[in-house]
């Protein structure tokens, strides 16, 4: 499924997974347990099947990741008010 997102030839660039350090990079960083983050995305399938990779990626490391799907329109509504916040 997640294919088209998946290049084998990553390590190579010194890319990888490490979830022994993403987890003390986390404790390092005040957040021993982790953290709840919510991901905004748009309505359209690659966006969701892309946002399932990362939540499922992300829970590994001890990240929660909360995705809220909105049509484009509202999206763009969100991402606009949220950058003009001061």
């Amino acid at each position: 499924m997640y294919q088209q997102y998946f290049d084998p030839t990553i390590g190579r660039w010194g890319i990888g997974t490490n979830l022994t350090q993403a987890r003390a990079k986390l404790a390092e960083g005040g957040q021993p347990q982790g953290f709840t983050v919510t991901l905004d995305i748009s309505t359209s399938q690659d966006a969701a099947r892309l946002a399932q990779l990362v939540k499922t990626q992300a829970a590994g490391a001890g990240i929660t990741v909360t995705v809220q799907t909105d049509d484009p329109a509202t999206l763009r509504e969100r991402i606009a008010a949220k950058a003009t916040r001061p």
